[in-house]
């Protein structure tokens, strides 16, 4: 697993690449559901995701949340690319800080990276 961090959460995400096949469904889905964008619109898109690291599950997690959520006629770009779901990382002083007030929960933080906590409730959203 590796870790990205940004301001306290962390993605369920590994960075990745994402390959033909997984690109060919998604752009499959989004003309599907937004026929009026142009073949630039996902020449752009191919050439973005490189650069921003997505994987192939994020990249499909991205599409559906897109389609379920973009407010009609047209998405844009960075709709898509800034999708992401996170959860929260806790410092070691905060998990011994939640465990004086609650005592014994200390078991319900797991270190996933050194000086890197998470909830063990959130490990399992982790992408493979």
């Amino acid at each position: 697993m590796q870790i990205e961090e940004q301001h306290g959460k962390i993605s369920i995400y590994n960075p990745g690449k994402v390959d033909a096949v997984h690109f060919a469904q998604g752009v499959r889905r989004l003309k599907a559901a937004f026929p009026k964008l142009q073949k630039s619109w996902f020449d752009l898109l191919d050439e973005m995701l490189d650069e921003v690291n997505f994987s192939n599950q994020k990249f499909k997690d991205a599409v559906m949340h897109l389609i379920k959520t973009c407010p009609y006629p047209e998405p844009t770009l960075a709709s898509l690319l800034n999708y992401d779901k996170t959860v929260k990382s806790f410092t070691y002083e905060e998990v011994l800080e939640h465990n004086n007030r609650f005592p014994n929960t200390m078991r319900n933080f797991k270190e996933i990276e050194k000086g890197k906590w998470i909830r063990c409730e959130d490990e399992k959203l982790f992408a493979p």
